[in-house]
């Protein structure tokens, strides 16, 4: 099972981003797509931490931005299979 770090991490390295972009602040598409992912990964493992406690791994987001990450994830996942 991974932890929630590792996850970030290793999509960062997927998309060529930094951690620091990941967890930032960054509206770049490629950044942006990878912080929307590892939420999306992150609240759908077994162990998934509350919406809260994902938000604080990406810089305290709100509640709502993760939910927002979350749904933008979900139509990725839909568009892509």
């Amino acid at each position: 099972m991974m932890t929630g770090e590792e996850v970030v991490e290793l999509i960062s390295e997927h998309f060529n981003s930094t951690l620091v972009d990941v967890r930032g602040s960054s509206r770049r598409h490629h950044h942006a797509k990878a912080r929307h992912i590892s939420m999306f990964v992150i609240r759908n493992s077994p162990d998934s931490p509350t919406l809260k406690e994902t938000g604080r791994l990406f810089n305290s987001r709100d509640h709502s931005t993760v939910l927002y990450s979350l749904r933008k994830a979900k139509g990725y996942v839909e568009h892509d299979l």
